[in-house]
């Protein structure tokens, strides 16, 4: 019993140490990001799901970080998506565009979270906007 109080004390520790995570910040350099679609190649089992950004100024960089996630009974599958994209886009642009998940996903309810990040130049720390968390609706589409 010592040692499980023992455990309880340092994991209690622990979590007194490390700090919180900031509260998500909305971007100054574009409107936000909306979902716009969501399908899945019945196929191939993989998901895409269509974004839209308005550039509210010229955007150098963009970095976009996005999971994807769906349970099925007691079965979790995930996809994380990660790319970067240069001179994305002018003030007043709207952009949509296309993440395209790897396999094993099925028509269906899924979750959909993660951020783009964007900067006006390349030297620029990047300013984050949420994708999600939401849940989406994977309709199936055949080739």
């Amino acid at each position: 019993m010592k040692l499980f109080g023992a455990s309880i004390a340092l994991l209690a520790a622990i979590l007194i140490s490390v700090p919180a995570s900031p509260a998500a910040a909305s971007s100054n350099l574009t409107g936000g990001v909306s979902i716009v679609e969501s399908s899945i190649d019945v196929q191939s089992g993989n998901p895409t799901v269509t974004l839209r950004v308005t550039c509210l100024v010229d955007v150098a960089v963009a970095r976009i970080h996005v999971l994807l996630t769906q349970t099925i009974a007691s079965s979790t599958h995930s996809s994380l998506e990660v790319f970067t994209r240069l001179s994305w886009c002018t003030a007043g642009e709207v952009v949509t565009f296309n993440v395209r998940f790897g396999t094993g996903f099925l028509p269906g309810r899924a979750q959909i979270t993660g951020f783009i990040g964007t900067a006006s130049n390349f030297t620029d720390a990047l300013q984050n906007d949420d994708v999600g968390p939401a849940t989406l609706l994977l309709h199936p589409v055949h080739p």
